[in-house]
Formats: structure tokens, C-alpha cells, sequence
């Protein structure tokens, strides 16, 4: 007979533990019968939690199933293997020992093993119950009822799995698109990378041999990263420590039709905000605190003969809340440089007609016959003195 049952029994005979009172023989009326033991040990503490224990661990042993235990593969050429086992009723957890030490203990019936030497590796399974009345407390180490499982390892001994990359990813983004790389390890041939957006659960993002992964697209929020080294395709080493990215999309993004505006004229560009009520633009002056603040509307805002020097701006999104209007920083920067020294870009307003040649006088009688080039190009030439005229005779 099991010992935890022999000793219930033994504890459960029939008058081992008569009534105070007991019915007198002949129907006379009820006697006091003299109890064989003192009242203190038959009811005291220490009595009824070996009562409960006993009972409590007799019917988990009575009531366990024997639970199926397997290795895949065994054996196994490069020490890698899964050890898996059927459900055992009644189970809350179970434990999987290796080598007298526990290797695993969770509510799952797996446990995946990778780099393992060469040579045989034990294992047995136990588990863990949970008792509710009379005891109220989970009892573990209690045997499953099976053979011991014995895998080998073959092939020499197995590589150990490669060491946890370093990982770098940016602090934050404001485009939602970014990159995130990391280091190879030693013997590592290929890489797994694992996202969790908030608070969520992780979930796969990229497996191969690239050491980077670009993401686009990302909307406003936190973002998580890790990353594992393998060798083949289960000898996989730890995580390397998560890397977070903040995403802060803006609702408008700014730009400028130039970045260098000789003259000072240029003009600044933002897209449209569907939660907008107007926009203010903010401006600051050589790299110094906004100094000038303008309410604009539309989508664009020109700036003409600004003095030399350099510009940032910064656009604000204002609407309606609760009856006053709020202003938000939503957009990113942007920076003009006016050069010292230069003339407005710009066409000008005024411009100086072009100066017709001079009419060409011509003399009755002269041929309409135009210019020659050396009398259109040559500078007039001084004319020379007249000869003296010769004296005339007087008649006589």
C-alpha cells in the first residue's frame, strides 16, 4: 500500500478517535466516556496539519497522471534540441530538472535547449498543484511517475551560441523614418529583430543576414527594439539590451524656397493643418530667441529686404479650445542666410528703356543708302583748315 495512504489509514480507523460522548447501553441516558487521550493532542495543531497534509498529498498521488517526456532531435549533432512532455492533470506548473537543478519551470511543456556539449544530458519532469481547502498552498517537487529522458549530444562538442549584438537606434524622430543596426558577433551568421510599439507585446520585424533595418511610415509614439545573434537556424544567443525610438510627427512641416537669399527676399512654406484655426510663425536672428511673431493664414508668407544675417523659423498651429484660441509648436525648423554684401535676387520693378540711335539727317539730292560701319563706328574726325582763297582782280 502507498505509505501516504497507510498512514491516513492509520489515522482513520474506527475508534481510534471516539466522540466525548457516547449513548449508554440498555437506551439509558448518554454517559461520559473516558477518553484514552488527553484533549490537547487529540485536537492540537500539530494533529490536524498532519491530518490535512497527509490526506492533501495522498490524493495528488492517487490522482496524478504519468506524463510522456521527449527530446527532438535526439540525438542531436549540434546541440540543439527541444524537450517537450504531455499534461499531467492537475498540474499548475511543472519543473523540468536537469541534472538534480531546475532548467525550467513555467505552466509551458516545452524547453528548447541550444549549445550543448557533447555527451548525454538527463532530464526528469516533477510538478506543482495548487490546494485549496484545507490547506491553501502549492506544493511542487511532486513526482510524475515516469522514466528518467536521456539526450545525446553528438559530433564533437557543439559551438556555443554567438554573443548579443549591440544595437543602436536613434533617440527620436520626427519623420517616423529611421534606421536601427548593430554589431555581428563572432560566428554569428545570421540576425533576428524584435519591435514593441508601447507597451505591446514583441513581435517579429526583420530575420536574416543584413545588420540593419530601415523603418518608414511611423506614426506618433514609443518604439522598442531588440536584437539575437544566431548560428544556423536554432543556436541563437541572448537579446542585446532594447533600444527606444520617440516618434513626434508634426501636423505641418515648414520649408524655404531658398536657404541662401542674396538681397534678402525669400519665402517660407508650410502644409496645411486640418486642426487649424490660423497659424503663427515665430522668427529668430542669428541663432538668438524668437524675437518676431507673425499671425499668418494661408500657406506661405514672403519676407522681402531682410538685413544680412541668419533666419530660423518655427511655425505654431492655433485653434479653438474651450473658447480662447491656443497656439502648439508643430512643425520643424528652418533656416534662411541673407549674405552681407548683396543685391536683392529679385527682379526689379523699375526698369530703364534702352536709348534709340540718333536720326540720321539726309540731304536732298543724297542717296537713302545706310551707314557705313567705319562712319557708325569711327569717331568724327576733326575737319582740316581751309586754303586761303585767292584775291579777286578788280576790272578796270
Amino acid at each position: 500500500m502507498n505509505p501516504i495512504k497507510r498512514l491516513i489509514a492509520r489515522n482513520l480507523k474506527p475508534g481510534r478517535f471516539p466522540s466525548p460522548s457516547t449513548t449508554a447501553p440498555h437506551g439509558g441516558s448518554p454517559t461520559a466516556e473516558r477518553m484514552p487521550h488527553r484533549p490537547a493532542r487529540l485536537f492540537g495543531r500539530r494533529f490536524w496539519h498532519w491530518r490535512a497534509l497527509a490526506l492533501a498529498v495522498g490524493l495528488i498521488a492517487g490522482s496524478a497522471a504519468h506524463a510522456a517526456i521527449s527530446a527532438s532531435p535526439n540525438p542531436s549533432a549540434n546541440g540543439a534540441y527541444t524537450v517537450s512532455w504531455s499534461a499531467v492533470t492537475g498540474a499548475s506548473q511543472y519543473q523540468l530538472l536537469e541534472g538534480g537543478k531546475v532548467a525550467y519551470q513555467g505552466t509551458a511543456r516545452s524547453k528548447a535547449f541550444s549549445g550543448k556539449a557533447a555527451g548525454t544530458h538527463a532530464y526528469t519532469l516533477t510538478y506543482c498543484q495548487h490546494i485549496g481547502f484545507p490547506v491553501g498552498a502549492t506544493i511542487c517537487n511532486l513526482p510524475s511517475g515516469f522514466d528518467a529522458l536521456t539526450v545525446t549530444v553528438s559530433g564533437g562538442t557543439a559551438d556555443p551560441a554567438p554573443a548579443a549584438p549591440t544595437l543602436t537606434v536613434p533617440a527620436s524622430s520626427t519623420t517616423g523614418s529611421y534606421s536601427v543596426s548593430w554589431t555581428k558577433p563572432a560566428k554569428a551568421t545570421r540576425f533576428e529583430l524584435e519591435e514593441k510599439a508601447g507597451s505591446g507585446a514583441w513581435s517579429g520585424a526583420y530575420s536574416g543576414t543584413a545588420r540593419s533595418k530601415a523603418f518608414s511610415g511611423k506614426g506618433t509614439g514609443a518604439y522598442s527594439y531588440r536584437v539575437r545573434a544566431c548560428a544556423g537556424q536554432t543556436n541563437c544567443g541572448g537579446w542585446s539590451a532594447t533600444g527606444n525610438v520617440r516618434v513626434t510627427v508634426p501636423l505641418s512641416t515648414l520649408s524655404a524656397n531658398r536657404t541662401t537669399a542674396p538681397g534678402g527676399d525669400y519665402t517660407i512654406r508650410w502644409t496645411a493643418s486640418a486642426l487649424s484655426s490660423g497659424y503663427r510663425l515665430l522668427e529668430s536672428f542669428n541663432n538668438g530667441e524668437a524675437t518676431a511673431s507673425f499671425t499668418v493664414s494661408g500657406t506661405s508668407k514672403r519676407f522681402t529686404n531682410q538685413k544680412p544675417g541668419t533666419y530660423a523659423y518655427n511655425l505654431q498651429v492655433c485653434f479653438n479650445l474651450l473658447g480662447s484660441i491656443t497656439c502648439a509648436p508643430v512643425s520643424n525648423s528652418v533656416t534662411v542666410t541673407v549674405p552681407a554684401g548683396t543685391l536683392s535676387a529679385e527682379p526689379s520693378p523699375c526698369t530703364i528703356p534702352t536709348a534709340r540711335p540718333a536720326a540720321r539727317r539726309r540731304w536732298p539730292g543724297q542717296p537713302n543708302t545706310p551707314p557705313s560701319p567705319a562712319s557708325t563706328s569711327s569717331p568724327p574726325r576733326a575737319s582740316s583748315p581751309a586754303a586761303p582763297a585767292a584775291p579777286r582782280s578788280r576790272p578796270g
